[in-house]
């Protein structure tokens, strides 16, 4: 796994040494701490903290040291991975906010990672640049974090809840009920 739970120790000149339950500690550098890579303030990490942290390099590769080494700023990164991979197997809706239009489709934003949305799978007679700025409801296609690819549709995800509406409305009938409807097409049969 690329997460990996642990146990801040002690305090070296560039990082801090933290316990993961290994035979040998793992260190996370200073510049791996904050998102902009500065010297982290004190308060920000402490000895004895649990934490979750990213794996950027494992003990077996190719390095003298040999030392993993943690990332704690790629962590929100790799858990929003980690939720669109879960939400395109389980299928769930994920709400996407639309940051600008590209030859093809839509650029949108998840928890700070950006997805593609191609027109084929937006909702049809929606012109692109009216949804700049809202947040839609999509469905995850693809989610790579290791090629940094992320597909979405937003078709698939409406077509889901007409099928639930559809569902409710004929659950929620019954036989000898009166109800009002709008004609919606003439039909020859």
């Amino acid at each position: 796994a690329d997460i990996i739970q642990g146990v801040v120790v002690k305090r070296d000149k560039n990082g801090f040494l933290v316990d993961i339950g290994a035979k040998s500690e793992a260190y996370l550098p200073d510049k791996e701490i904050t998102a902009n890579g500065d010297k982290p303030s004190d308060d920000v990490l402490k000895i004895g903290d649990l934490k979750d942290f990213y794996v950027l390099k494992g003990e077996d590769d190719d390095d003298d040291d040999g030392m993993i080494t943690l990332s704690l700023k790629r962590i929100s990164c790799a858990k929003a991975w980690q939720d669109l991979q879960t939400a395109k197997i389980s299928q769930e809706a994920v709400m996407a906010k639309v940051v600008s239009v590209v030859k093809g489709g839509v650029i949108v934003e998840i928890n700070e990672l950006r997805g593609f949305i191609p027109a084929s799978q937006l909702r049809i007679g929606t012109p692109l640049d009216s949804l700049i700025g809202t947040d839609i409801e999509t469905r995850v296609l693809e989610a790579d974090a290791k090629r940094n690819k992320l597909i979405l549709s937003q078709r698939q995800a409406i077509a889901e809840q007409r099928e639930q509406l559809v569902d409710d409305v004929i659950a929620s009938l019954s036989v000898d009920q009166v109800v009002k409807g709008e004609i919606i097409r003439i039909a020859d049969f």
